[in-house]
């Protein structure tokens, strides 16, 4: 499946930046009407601005949702409980922020909250489009190394590149929906566990190519030596290219052990963030509870003060 390409992202970034605003009136207000603050005619131009943003928003959301439902069809991919989920509360998130921006006098909050919504569903159809064009090209190097090379038919690579691009496109779901619901940590695992099945695709497929080659190589020695009348064994070439896959099985093994420790690293990053925020928000509440306890102290030392004259 490839993605539609035709989507105006440049469009999508300028009205992420709330950089869309609508023209001026250009007739001039009778002088009887009332002339409306420059304060005012701002928060109108915001609250505009917003509101375009968070339609373009929808319309990105629906493309996102539609792609990804191509993906879970083309795949096979049956179970997207997860997946709908999050668009339910995308959707539900996205109807919200429409009713509070569309206020008469929308909070200042909400505006922010709009913004950072478009952000984020821009940010997650930029994401969604390089995802796409990884899994096209990975799906079209499986079926056109299948494709010149027959002879895989008689091995287990076929099957497991298959079985491995599959599951390639199933974490790309859960990377969306994690992104979806802005639950961090969840996307995190996602985006990690989409970087070691990439990874292991490519190993797969570099395994595939290697065995084609090599069984390449054996017909043909096969065919010389019918041509020479010669029986030959073959045995030490096979032993030889098995400790070549045994090689290669080790190095697989640790190429995907770096990338597991890259992924807990990044892991780790997001946890420290996480908790770098939660840090200054229990600050911000250890401050206002330690007001509130100094007011209470000078209210008491007022009562006693006025009760002792």
């Amino acid at each position: 499946m490839k993605a539609n390409r035709s989507f105006n992202f440049t469009l999508a970034a300028m009205m992420a930046l709330g950089l869309v605003v609508s023209g001026c009136n250009k007739n001039s207000a009778p002088r009887s009407e009332k002339i409306p603050t420059a304060q005012t005619a701002l928060a109108a131009q915001k609250s505009a601005s917003a509101s375009r943003n968070l339609d373009w928003a929808g319309a990105t959301l629906d493309k996102i949702e539609k792609d990804l439902d191509e993906i879970a069809q083309d795949n096979k991919i049956a179970d997207t409980t997860a997946l709908t989920s999050a668009f339910k509360s995308a959707h539900a998130k996205l109807a919200a922020l429409r009713t509070a921006v569309a206020a008469n006098e929308p909070d200042a909050g909400d505006l922010t909250r709009a913004v950072d919504f478009t952000k984020s569903i821009a940010g997650m159809h930029q994401t969604l489009l390089d995802r796409i064009d990884d899994l096209n090209g990975k799906q079209e190097a499986f079926y056109n190394l299948i494709n010149d090379n027959p002879s895989l038919g008689d091995t287990d690579i076929g099957k497991r590149l298959g079985e491995a691009v599959q599951t390639l496109a199933r974490n790309l779901l859960n990377l969306m929906a994690g992104q979806l619901e802005q639950k961090e940590i969840e996307a995190g695992d996602a985006e990690g566990a989409w970087n070691l099945q990439s990874l292991r695709c490519d190993q797969i497929m570099d395994e595939g190519k290697d065995e084609a080659a090599y069984l390449a190589t054996k017909e043909d020695l096969k065919k010389n030596m019918r041509e020479a009348g010669k029986t030959i064994s073959l045995t030490p070439l096979d032993l030889a290219r098995e400790q070549v896959r045994a090689a290669r099985r080790q190095q697989q093994d640790a190429a995907m052990t770096k990338q597991k420790l890259a992924n807990q690293s990044n892991q780790l990053n997001v946890q420290s963030q996480l908790l770098d925020e939660k840090s200054g928000e229990l600050d911000d509440a250890v401050d206002k509870a330690n007001g509130a306890l100094d007011q209470a102290q000078q209210k008491i030392q007022q009562a006693i003060d006025q009760q002792g004259r």
